[in-house]
C-alpha cells in the first residue's frame, strides 16, 4: 500500500487495500527482485516519519493490493486524423478491482523525444514489450504442454517401484537373530562386545544363528529398469553413451558423447524451435529499448579484426541503425574439448585450417605473438641479405612493416594514403639532395649574435634579480610595518581589556554589598516575625487557660444549683426512687 501511494501520490487517498481479494485469488507470491532501500532512503523516510508524528507503520500501510496492468490495441484517432497513440500501443494500470485508474499512458517503450521516424522504425513501435512462448507446441491447445505432463504417471510408478525396492533393502539390513531358550545363554551376552559365550552343549549352540532375509524376486530390479529407460526414451534428455566404450576400456569415446548431443538436439527440436523464436524476439526488444533509452554510454567490448579488445562507448544515437538478430542454436551440454584439438590437429595435418586457427582451437596462449613471429622467421633472413648488399634502411623497414600487415590492412592503407607506392617511394629517395656546406662567415656571425643575445639576457636576468631583492626588502618593511601595527592594537585591546575587568569587579562588589543588605533585612523581617508570632501563641494560651477556668466554674455552679434542688428528697442507689408527684 505504502508503495503504491508513493507511485501515484495524485490517487493516494483512493487506494484501498486488496487483502479479501487476494485472499480468494489465493496468490501468495513475493517479489524477490526489489532492491533493498538504501541508508541515504531509511534515514529520509525515519526523519520524514518524525516530522509527520508517523512513527510506526499503520496496519494499512503494510496490507497489499492488487495492481493490474492492461496493454491494448487502442486506435483512436485525433480530429487531424494522427493516432492518438504512438503504434496503437495503449497502457492502462487499475487498482481496487478496476474501481481506481492509476495511469492511461501511450506505449512506455518508446522515448517521447524521439523524432517520429525513430519511432516508427523501432521494433517494439506497434509491438508488446513481451512475448509468450510454451515448451512444446500441442495442436489441440494454444498453451502447448511441458515434459512433465508426458512423464508425470511414469515418474509416479517409478518412484513407488523404488519404494518397493527400498523396503526390501531395509528388511534385508536389519536380519534378527534367533536364540532359542534351552541354550543357556541370555540375548544381554549377545551383543558385539568382544567375549565368551557358553551354550548347554555344542547341538544347542548350533540353533544360535541369523535368520533368512527375505528374498527379492527379479521383478522388481527388472521393473525398476525397464521404468528407467522407458523415462530416459520419452524425456530424450538420457541416452546411454557406454556403446561407443572399447573393449577393456572404461574410456567413454568422444563420438559416443557427440551422439549425445545430436540426438538431444533432435529429440528436444520443437522446444529448441520455440526457444530461439522467443530470444530472437526478445533480443529485439532489447535492442528497442536500448535504441529508446540508452541515455548514458554503455561500453562494449569490440575486436578489430587482427587487433586486441576494445572497449566502444555505445548509447541510443550510435544504435540507429538497420540490424538483424539471428539466434545461432546449439546445446547447453558438455562440449569435449580433446575432441576438438584432436580434429583442429587431424584438420591441420590434411591442410585444410593453417597454423594460426590451429593455436585459436587449442587455446594455445599469446598465439597472436607466436603467429607473429612465424611469419617474420624466413622474411627477416630475407630482408638482412637485403641489407647486405645496401638496400637503403627506409626500404627494409617499409618491408618488415608491410610484412606484419595482412592484405586487408595494405589495401585500406593505400586507399586512405597512409602506404605509399613504391614507384613514389624509390623518386623520393633519388630525388633528394646532398646537404650543402655553410659559409665560414655566416657561421662566424651566427657565433656573434648568439654572443650578443646571451650576454643581453645575461644583464636581463641580472636586472631581474637586483628588482626581486628590491622587491623583497620593500616586503620585508611592509612585514615589520604590520608587525608593530599589530603590536600597538593588541596592546591597546590589552588595556581595554583591564579597564573591562576592573570595572566588572566594581559592579560585582557593589553588587555583593546590596545582597548583604537583602540578607540583613531578610533576617531582621524573620526575627520580627518570630517574635510576633510568639506574643501571638502567649495571647492564645491566656486565653485558653481563661477559658478553662470559666468553664470549671461553670461547671461547678451547675453541680451546685443540681444538689440544691434534690436536697428535699433522698436517693438510694441501686433502688427505684418511690416519691410520687401530686
Amino acid at each position: 500500500m505504502r508503495e503504491a501511494r508513493r507511485k501515484w501520490p495524485q490517487v493516494a487517498d483512493q487506494i484501498v487495500s486488496d487483502t479479501t481479494l487476494l485472499s480468494e485469488i489465493g496468490d501468495d507470491r513475493q517479489d524477490e527482485t526489489a532492491m533493498k532501500a538504501s541508508r541515504r532512503q531509511i534515514v529520509i523516510d525515519t526523519v520524514r516519519r518524525w516530522l509527520s508524528g508517523d512513527t510506526q507503520a499503520t496496519d494499512d500501510d503494510c496490507d497489499e493490493t492488487y495492481i493490474i496492468e492492461a496493454w491494448v490495441k487502442d486506435y483512436s484517432t485525433d480530429q487531424t486524423g494522427n493516432p492518438v497513440y504512438p503504434g496503437n500501443i495503449r497502457r492502462v494500470r487499475v487498482a481496487n478491482g478496476g474501481g481506481v485508474v492509476l495511469d492511461d499512458a501511450h506505449n512506455p517503450s518508446i522515448h517521447p523525444d524521439m523524432p517520429d521516424e525513430l519511432k516508427q522504425r523501432n521494433y517494439l513501435y506497434s509491438r508488446f514489450p513481451f512475448s509468450y512462448t510454451h515448451s512444446t507446441t500441442d495442436p489441440a491447445s494454444p498453451f502447448g504442454f511441458s515434459d512433465f505432463e508426458q512423464l508425470e504417471q511414469l515418474n509416479m510408478e517409478f518412484n513407488k517401484t523404488m519404494s518397493q525396492f527400498t523396503v526390501f533393502k531395509d528388511k534385508a539390513s536389519r536380519v534378527k537373530l534367533i536364540n532359542p531358550q534351552d541354550t543357556g545363554v541370555t540375548n544381554e551376552e549377545l551383543d558385539n562386545s568382544p567375549g565368551i559365550v557358553n551354550p548347554i552343549n555344542s547341538l544347542v549352540s548350533q540353533a544360535i544363528r541369523y535368520m533368512d532375509p527375505p528374498n527379492m524376486g527379479s521383478d522388481i530390479p527388472t521393473a525398476l529398469t525397464l521404468y528407467k529407460d522407458i523415462f530416459n526414451e520419452i524425456a530424450g534428455s538420457f541416452n546411454d553413451v557406454t556403446q561407443g566404450q572399447k573393449s577393456g576400456s572404461e574410456v567413454i569415446a568422444a563420438k559416443a558423447i557427440a551422439m549425445l548431443l545430436e540426438e538431444a538436439s533432435r529429440m528436444a527440436r520443437g522446444k529448441i524451435r520455440n526457444y530461439s523464436k522467443m530470444l530472437r524476439e526478445r533480443g529485439r526488444m532489447y535492442i528497442a529499448l536500448a535504441q529508446s533509452w540508452y541515455d548514458v554510454p554503455r561500453y562494449v567490448m569490440f575486436q578489430p579484426t587482427g587487433k586486441e579488445d576494445q572497449a566502444v562507448p555505445v548509447d541510443r544515437g550510435v544504435l540507429q541503425i538497420p540490424g538483424q538478430i539471428n539466434v545461432v542454436t546449439g546445446s547447453t551440454m558438455p562440449i569435449s574439448r580433446i575432441q576438438e584439438r584432436e580434429e583442429s590437429l587431424t584438420l591441420f595435418k590434411m591442410g585444410v585450417i593453417d597454423q594460426e586457427e590451429l593455436l585459436k582451437k587449442i587455446e594455445w596462449n599469446n598465439w597472436r605473438d607466436v603467429v607473429t613471429r612465424m611469419q617474420q622467421g624466413p622474411l627477416g633472413q630475407y630482408l638482412g641479405k637485403l641489407g647486405m648488399i645496401g638496400v637503403p634502411k627506409p626500404l627494409l623497414q617499409m618491408f618488415q612493416q608491410l610484412g606484419k600487415m595482412d592484405e586487408k590492412e595494405i589495401e585500406r592503407g593505400l586507399k586512405e594514403g597512409k602506404i605509399p607506392p613504391f614507384q613514389a617511394v624509390i623518386q623520393q629517395m633519388m630525388g633528394q639532395q646532398q646537404p650543402q656546406q655553410p659559409d665560414p662567415e655566416m657561421v662566424k656571425a651566427q657565433l656573434e649574435g648568439q654572443k650578443l643575445q646571451i650576454e643581453t639576457q645575461k644583464a636581463q636576468a641580472d636586472m631581474r634579480e637586483k628588482q626581486a631583492r628590491i622587491d623583497l626588502d620593500m616586503r620585508k618593511a611592509e612585514i615589520e610595518a604590520a608587525k608593530v601595527q599589530a603590536e600597538v592594537e593588541l596592546i591597546k585591546q590589552k588595556i581595554e581589556t583591564e579597564i573591562v575587568e576592573r570595572q566588572v569587579k566594581a559592579f560585582g562588589v557593589e553588587l555583593d554589598k546590596e545582597n548583604i543588605r537583602i540578607e540583613k533585612a531578610k533576617a531582621v523581617a524573620s526575627i520580627q516575625a518570630t517574635r510576633q508570632g510568639q506574643k501571638m501563641d502567649k495571647v492564645r494560651t491566656t486565653a485558653d487557660i481563661i477559658r478553662q477556668k470559666e468553664d470549671m466554674a461553670g461547671v461547678r455552679e451547675d453541680r451546685a444549683m443540681k444538689m440544691r434542688e434534690d436536697k428535699g428528697g433522698y436517693d438510694e442507689r441501686g433502688m427505684g426512687s418511690n416519691n410520687e408527684s401530686l
